[in-house]
């Protein structure tokens, strides 16, 4: 129940937000439950963590890669609950979005998220998605890959 409480909170406002996700004992905390707890807790960890990524500011979008939110993410994607892939998954839309509105972009100029998910084996994971049983989780899986690992890199906008 508490991380089904955490994952309300980090869906509200950018205030609340960093209640939660600006202390590091919660956010470690979130983590180590979305990879490891038993089904019904984790799920609630994903939820909170995906949530985070809903509403943010500048700051605090980077905070979600530099505090392994964001890896986690895309670690989870190699689930195999339909719901917990399409709540990672969404997820990772959001952060993606966010690194392109607010132009969070490595020295080669590529979206930070999307170097992220190439470093952690993420579209290798997300091409697999790509046939899962689920017609959403797969849908999404590609909408992603074409949006931002395709040749003309992100000229496909995600519409979910």
């Amino acid at each position: 129940e508490v991380f089904w409480t955490l994952s309300n909170i980090t869906a509200g406002t950018p205030i609340q937000f960093e209640m939660i996700m600006g202390n590091p004992e919660y956010v470690g905390k979130l983590i180590h439950a979305a990879k490891n707890d038993v089904a019904e807790v984790k799920k609630e960890a994903v939820w909170a963590l995906s949530n985070s990524t809903s509403t943010c500011t500048p700051a605090q979008i980077i905070r979600l890669l530099k505090n392994g939110v964001f890896s986690c993410l895309v670690d989870l994607l190699s689930e195999q609950d339909a719901k917990t892939l399409l709540v990672a998954l969404h997820g990772i839309i959001n952060c993606l979005r966010w690194g392109q509105q607010f132009n969070i972009k490595d020295e080669s100029g590529t979206n930070k998220f999307a170097v992220e998910i190439e470093k952690r084996g993420g579209i290798d994971k997300l091409e697999a998605l790509q046939s899962y049983p689920d017609d959403e989780v797969s849908e999404k899986a590609k909408a992603i890959t074409d949006a931002y690992f395709a040749e003309e890199e992100g000229q496909e906008e995600l519409d979910f």
